[in-house]
């Protein structure tokens, strides 16, 4: 593993693996809360680079960028009778809506919530 340093930011990153799977992982320290950075790839050995290329582009947002867009939130909701993530994602002002919310629910890339889950949806 290496200490990172980046922005402002301490850290660390390592490999972990099991012999048969490798994962890429980093945590960053900020305003008292830690990051967490977990990301594995078919060919890791490949893929490595650009996994610690994502890591170290975290950043703290600049003052101006957080007055560019409107704040978003996240809640929970139950998934009603027959909803799918198309439905669901079809009345949300974001870009690529259904992949967004596959993606915080763990759904991502095809997955289907199922009548009566929580789900987060982002308002």
């Amino acid at each position: 593993g290496k200490e990172l340093e980046q922005a402002g930011l301490k850290g660390y990153t390592a490999v972990a693996s099991n012999g048969t799977e490798s994962r890429r992982l980093a945590t960053l320290d900020f305003n008292r809360l830690s990051y967490r950075f977990e990301g594995k790839a078919e060919n890791f050995a490949v893929s490595d680079p650009e996994l610690v290329s994502i890591i170290e582009s975290f950043r703290p947002m600049a003052p101006r960028e957080r007055q560019t867009g409107k704040p978003r939130s996240i809640h929970y909701v139950q998934v009603p009778r027959g909803a799918t993530m198309a439905t669901l994602a079809a009345g949300l002002r974001i870009p690529d809506a259904e992949a967004q919310l596959r993606l915080i629910n763990g759904l991502y890339p095809r997955g289907e919530p199922r009548t009566g889950d929580w789900i987060k949806m982002i308002r």
